[in-house]
């Protein structure tokens, strides 16, 4: 009766083994959801927006909303992932052409073995 309670204990860990995923760079909470997203919204002041000369600079207060989007797909010997972030500035003293807006994407393909080899 002990030997089936060692064994199935071995099968148990052994199953719980298989799932744990190695994705470098990702926390918990990642590896255990494929998707993520998050928001921020701030206020800033900016004393020379165009980075002109000292006695060119202009000056504005403004705010900036970042929406940011990943996808995590983790597999067994693998981990693909990508991710985006969009970022739009608002400047309230501009006289034309107000936002600055940018877009950057993350492809994050990682592959290799978990196991190593003797």
């Amino acid at each position: 009766m002990k030997k089936i309670i060692v064994s199935a204990g071995l099968v148990t860990v052994s199953a719980v083994g298989l799932q744990a995923v190695d994705a470098p760079g990702l926390t918990r909470l990642e590896t255990a959801k494929w998707w993520t997203v998050s928001a921020a919204l701030r206020g800033f002041y900016d004393d020379n927006y165009y980075t002109a000369p000292k006695d060119q600079a202009q000056s504005s207060l403004g705010f900036e909303i970042t929406p940011y989007v990943a996808a995590n797909f983790p597999r067994e010997q693998t981990y693909i992932g990508v991710s985006c972030q969009y970022s739009a500035r608002y400047y309230a003293d501009r006289e034309d052409n107000n936002w600055d807006q940018s877009l950057q994407l993350w492809p994050r393909p990682i592959t290799g073995s978990r196991h190593a080899s003797a």
